[in-house]
C-alpha cells in the first residue's frame, strides 16, 4: 500500500508574485550608502533594497527597515516609494505567517497605486501604476490562499494576471499562472494544476529564466508524482536538478533529491531511493536545515526498514525524533514517533511500538488543539481585517462624495448609511448564526467524544477469551498457528484504536479489520463455522467510506447468540451498490439458532446484548442521520425460517449513504 504523506515530501516553494528585485550580495555596500544617505528618496531605495535581502534570513530586521523606509517615503509625500514600503512590509509579515497584518500592509500598497493611477499624467505613468496594481493583487491572493479560501484567491490571482495581459507582461503573466496552478495543486485538481505550470514554463523558457524554469520543472515533477506517473516525475526532477546543479542552488537541490528519493521509494527501488536520501542528507546537514534534515533522517529509516536493515532503520528514526524534540517541531515529531511505534511493530517488539504509538496519539491531541486555537486567531483576524476594509473603503466613498453635487451627495450619503445599517445588520446576524452553529457543534463534538469512547472499550470477554485461546495455543506448540492468532489479535486492537479517532473510514479498512475479527473468532471456535465476504464489482472500497465498527457488533450477536449454539454453520457478508437509492448496501446473513430460540435459551445474555449492543449501534446512526436531510443512514433485522416454518437464522441489513 502506498504511503505518501508519511514520505515527508518536500515541495518547491514558488511565490512568484511577490517579483522583487534580486539579491545581488551586496549588503555591506548598502550599510555604507545608509550610514552617508541623507533623508531622501535614494535612501529610501536603500532600505528598501536592504530589506529585502535580509526578509528570508531576518524578516525581523526587515520589518524595521520597511517602517523606517515607510515612514520616510510618507514625509516625502512619495506614493510610489509609499506603495513600494507597503508591500515589502506584507511580504516581510507574509514570510513570518503574521497574515492578517501582511494582508492589511498589500491592501494599503493596493489602495496608494490605485490612487497613482488617478493622478497619472502620462500612458507611462499609468501603466506603471498598472504593474504595481497587479503585484498588490497577486500578493493579497497569496494570503488569501494561505487561509485556504481558494475562491478570493483566485479571484485576485486572475485580476493580476488580466492586467500582466493588458501590459504585456510576461514575467507577471508567468507568476500569477504558477499561483492559480499552485491552487488548483492544492485542491488535489493536478490535470488543471499542470495546465497553468505548462503555460509559464514556456514563459520562462522565452524568458531564459533558469531559476524559475528549474523552479518549475520541480513543481511539475511533483504533481506527475502524485498522479502516479513516476517516469514523468523522475524526468522533470532531473531536468531541475540539471539547472539548479549549474546555478549552484544547494538548497534547491537537496529538495529535488529528496523527492527522487521518495519517487524511488514509491516505485521499491530501496537502493536508488538510499542513494539519493543520503546525498540530500549530506547537503541539508551543509545548509544546517534542521527540519529538513529530520525528514530525511526518517525517510532514510523507513527504507532501512523496507531492505530489512533494523539496525540502521532504528538509529535513523532516533536521530529524526531527536532533533526534532530539540527544535520543537512537533508535526514532524507526530509522525516520526508513529513511524517509529510501526518500526517496533514490524520487528516484534510489541511493548516499544506500544509506547511510541502512545506518543504519537498525544503529540497528535496536542497538534489539534494548537490548530484550533490558530484557525480561531485567523478567523478572528480576518473578521477584523473585513470590517476594517469596508470602513476604509466607506471613506474613500464618503470622500468622493464631497466633491460631488450637494442634491447627490446627500442621496448617496443616505445610500450609504443604509448600506451601513444592512452591514450592521448583517454582521449581527452572522455573529448570531455563528454562535448558534458553533453551540451545535460543541453538542455535537461532545456526543462524538462519547462515541469514541464507547468505541474505544473492547468487549473485555472477546479480550479474555482471545488470550485464553493464546494460552492453549502456546500450551499445544503450534507455534505457527499461535502467531497467526497474534497477529489478528494485535491488528484487531490497533485497528480498533486508529479507527476511533475516525467518524468515517475507507469501507477496504473496515473489511479487513472484518476479516481479522472473523478468522480469530473462527479459530477460537474450532472451526465450527465458514464465513464469506463479498464485494460487488460496482463497489469502490477505497472511495467509499461508512462509520467504524457498525458491522463488527452485528457479527458478534450471529456468532455469541446464533452460531455457537451449532456444531457447524455460515456467515455471509455481502456488499452492493443500490443506484436507485444512492446508497451502499450491506447484509450479514448467519445460519444460526435464530433470535427466539437464543432468547428462549438464554433470555438474561440477550437482554444484556440488547443494551450494550444493539442500542448502541442505534444510537450511532441515529447521530449520523442527525444532520442529514435525505439518504438517511438504515438498519432493518430479518428473522430467516424455512418451509416448515422454522428459524434457519438471521439477516441484518445496513444502507450507507454515498454523498
Amino acid at each position: 500500500m502506498a504511503y505518501l504523506q508519511k514520505c515527508f515530501l518536500t515541495c518547491l516553494i514558488l511565490l512568484a508574485s511577490i517579483s522583487y528585485a534580486q539579491k545581488n550580495n551586496k549588503i555591506d555596500s548598502l550599510l555604507t550608502l545608509l550610514k552617508k544617505d541623507k533623508p531622501d528618496t535614494a535612501r529610501v531605495t536603500h532600505l528598501n533594497t536592504l530589506g529585502r535581502k535580509l526578509m528570508y534570513t531576518s524578516p525581523d530586521t526587515a520589518i524595521i527597515l520597511g517602517n523606517e523606509a515607510l515612514s520616510l517615503s510618507k514625509g516625502l509625500q512619495d506614493e510610489k516609494d509609499i506603495s513600494i514600503s507597503y508591500g515589502n512590509l506584507g511580504c516581510y509579515y507574509y514570510l513570518k505567517a503574521d497574515y492578517y497584518i501582511a494582508l492589511d500592509y498589500h491592501q494599503k500598497a493596493l489602495n496608494t497605486d490605485s490612487n497613482r493611477i488617478k493622478k497619472a499624467q502620462n500612458v507611462s505613468e499609468k501603466n506603471e501604476a498598472l504593474q504595481a496594481i497587479a503585484v498588490d493583487l497577486g500578493n493579497i491572493g497569496l494570503v488569501y490562499a494561505q487561509y485556504a479560501d481558494y475562491p478570493k484567491a483566485l479571484d485576485y490571482y486572475f485580476q493580476a494576471l488580466k492586467i500582466g495581459e493588458e501590459l504585456g507582461n510576461k514575467i507577471g503573466i508567468a507568476s500569477q499562472l504558477c499561483n492559480i496552478g499552485s491552487v488548483y495543486n492544492n485542491q488535489a485538481d493536478y490535470p488543471n494544476a499542470l495546465n497553468y505550470y505548462f503555460k509559464a514554463l514556456k514563459i520562462f523558457e522565452e524568458l531564459g529564466d533558469k531559476n524559475s524554469i528549474a523552479a518549475t520543472f520541480g513543481q511539475i515533477g511533483l504533481l506527475y508524482m502524485h498522479q502516479g506517473d513516476y517516469s514523468k516525475a523522475l524526468d522533470y526532477n532531473s531536468r531541475a536538478l540539471e539547472i539548479f546543479e549549474e546555478l549552484g542552488n544547494k538548497n534547491f537541490i537537496a529538495r529535488v533529491l529528496g523527492n527522487m528519493g521518495v519517487i524511488y521509494k514509491e516505485q521499491k527501488n530501496y537502493p536508488k531511493a538510499l542513494e539519493y536520501y543520503l546525498k540530500t542528507l549530506k547537503i541539508r546537514e551543509e545548509l544546517g536545515a534542521k527540519e529538513l534534515i529530520a525528514t530525511t533522517l526518517c525517510n532514510l529509516g523507513i527504507v532501512y526498514t523496507k531492505t530489512g536493515k533494523y539496525k540502521e532503520a532504528e538509529t535513523y528514526f532516533k536521530k529524526a525524533i531527536a532533533l526534532c524534540e530539540s527544535i520543537g517541531a512537533l508535526d514532524y515529531l507526530n509522525q516520526f514517533e508513529e513511524e517509529l511505534s510501526k518500526f517496533y511493530e514490524a520487528t516484534g517488539n510489541y511493548q516499544l511500538s506500544l509506547i511510541h504509538y502512545k506518543k504519537a496519539i498525544l503529540l497528535k491531541d496536542s497538534i489539534f488543539s494548537e490548530k484550533n486555537k490558530k484557525q480561531i486567531t485567523r478567523i478572528e483576524m480576518k473578521y477584523d481585517f473585513e470590517k476594517k476594509e469596508a470602513a476604509v473603503r466607506a471613506e474613500q466613498d464618503k470622500k468622493d462624495l464631497e466633491n460631488e453635487a450637494a442634491l447627490e451627495r446627500k442621496s448617496k450619503t443616505i445610500y450609504m448609511l443604509s448600506a451601513a445599517t444592512l452591514l450592521f445588520i448583517g454582521i449581527s446576524l452572522a455573529i448570531y448564526l455563528l454562535y448558534r452553529q458553533n453551540k451545535f457543534m460543541n453538542r455535537q463534538r461532545e456526543l462524538m467524544i462519547e462515541n469514541k469512547l464507547m468505541r474505544a472499550q473492547m468487549d473485555p470477554h472477546f479480550i479474555f477469551n482471545a488470550l485464553n485461546s493464546i494460552q492453549k495455543l502456546v500450551l499445544e506448540e503450534k507455534t505457527e498457528l499461535t502467531l497467526s492468532y497474534i497477529n489478528d489479535f494485535s491488528s484487531i486492537l490497533r485497528t480498533t484504536l486508529d479507527n476511533s479517532f475516525y467518524n468515517l473510514i475507507p469501507l477496504e479498512k473496515e473489511i479487513a479489520f472484518i476479516k481479522h475479527y472473523l478468522s480469530l473468532e473462527k479459530l477460537r471456535f474450532n472451526n465450527r463455522f465458514q464465513f464469506a465476504i463479498n464485494v460487488s464489482e460496482a463497489v469502490n472500497e477505497y472511495s467509499i467510506k461508512i462509520p467504524p465498527m457498525l458491522i463488527q457488533p452485528v457479527i458478534e450477536n450471529a456468532i455469541k447468540h446464533g452460531l455457537s449454539h451449532k456444531t457447524e454453520g455460515i456467515i455471509n457478508i455481502d456488499f452492493d451498490i443500490k443506484e436507485s437509492r444512492n446508497c451502499l448496501y450491506c447484509s450479514i446473513t448467519d445460519t444460526g439458532i435464530g433470535r427466539q430460540k437464543s432468547m428462549e435459551l438464554n433470555i438474561q445474555n440477550e437482554l444484556m446484548h440488547k443494551s450494550k449492543g444493539m442500542e448502541i449501534i442505534y444510537d450511532r446512526i441515529k447521530l449520523h442521520n442527525f444532520k442529514r436531510k435525505k439518504d438517511f443512514y438504515t438498519i432493518h433485522i430479518t428473522d430467516l425460517y424455512d418451509n416448515n416454518n422454522q428459524p434457519i437464522g438471521t439477516k441484518v441489513e445496513y444502507t450507507f449513504p454515498l454523498n
